[in-house]
C-alpha cells in the first residue's frame, strides 16, 4: 500500500495549486516539503506554474487547477510525466482539458468542481472521477472532495454559505468515518491562503476536517497569485 511516509503525520501541508511559479516543484524529505526552485530542478523535468509534482518514496502526483496549462494542452511531452501516478484537480478546469489529461495520461484523475464549473450540470469530463462529497482510495490512500466557494447568494452547489458548507462538512466526515489521507477542496480553508474580500474568504469549517483527519495533504486553489496576494512560500505549516 502506498503511503506518503515522507511526510509527518502530526503536520499538515496546504498546497494552493494556483500560487505556485514557472517550474516549481516539490520534494517531501525528512517530514518536510521542500519548494524546488528553477535553477535547483533536474534538466530532464519540464514543469509550469499551474501544475506541480508532489514526489513521495512510493507515489508522484499531479495537481491542477484554475488555469489551463498550454504545456500539457498544446505541447504534450509524455516524457516529461513518466512515473505519474493520479492526477488531482482542485476545480475550475474546462472539460476538454480534464479529458485531454485523462486520455494522454493512463492513470487515474480524481476532482472537485470549483465555482465556475456549472457545465457539470450538463456534462461530465469522460474518464475522470469526481469525489466531490466523496471519499475514495487510490494507492492505499484515502482522498476526500468538497468542491465550491463562498458566496453572499449560495446556489448550494457551486457558491454556498459557511453554514452549508458546514454540513457537508459534517455528512463528509460520516462518510470518511474520521480518516482522510489526502483532502481536496476548490476554495481553502479560513486563515490559510484565502483571500482578503469575502468571494475569496476560505471556509472556517474545514478547519473541522483538518483537527479531526490530520489529513497529510490540503490541496486547493480558487485563489490565484494572478489576484495580487504575494506569497513566497505556497505551503502553509
Amino acid at each position: 500500500m502506498a503511503k506518503i511516509f515522507f511526510l509527518n503525520a502530526s503536520k499538515i501541508f496546504f498546497l494552493n495549486a494556483s500560487y505556485f511559479h514557472p517550474h516549481d516543484f516539490f520534494i517531501a524529505k525528512n517530514g518536510n516539503i521542500i519548494l524546488v526552485k528553477p535553477q535547483q530542478s533536474p534538466q530532464n523535468f519540464q514543469f509550469d506554474r499551474v501544475h506541480t509534482w508532489i514526489y513521495t518514496e512510493t507515489m508522484r502526483l499531479l495537481i491542477i487547477s484554475d488555469e489551463e496549462s498550454r504545456f500539457i494542452y498544446k505541447h504534450f511531452n509524455p516524457s516529461a510525466f513518466d512515473g505519474v501516478e493520479l492526477v488531482i484537480s482542485a476545480g475550475d478546469l474546462k472539460q476538454y482539458y480534464l479529458e485531454h489529461i485523462a486520455t494522454v495520461l493512463p492513470v487515474p484523475l480524481l476532482y472537485v468542481h470549483g465555482n465556475h464549473d456549472t457545465y457539470l450540470r450538463e456534462s461530465k469530463p469522460k474518464g475522470c472521477m469526481p469525489i466531490d462529497g466523496k471519499v475514495v482510495t487510490k494507492h492505499g490512500l484515502r482522498i476526500a472532495g468538497l468542491g465550491g466557494c463562498q458566496s453572499h447568494n449560495p446556489d448550494g452547489v457551486y457558491q454556498l454559505s459557511e453554514l452549508q458548507m458546514a454540513k457537508r462538512v459534517d455528512k463528509l466526515l460520516r462518510v470518511a468515518k474520521n480518516k482522510i489521507d489526502i483532502f481536496v477542496s476548490h476554495a481553502p480553508a479560513l486563515g490559510l491562503g484565502d483571500g482578503d474580500d469575502f468571494f475569496h474568504k476560505g471556509f472556517e469549517c474545514f478547519h473541522k476536517i483538518l483537527d479531526i483527519t490530520k489529513p497529510k495533504l490540503h490541496i486547493f486553489g480558487h485563489q490565484h497569485l494572478t489576484y495580487g496576494k504575494k506569497q513566497e512560500n505556497p505551503i502553509n505549516q
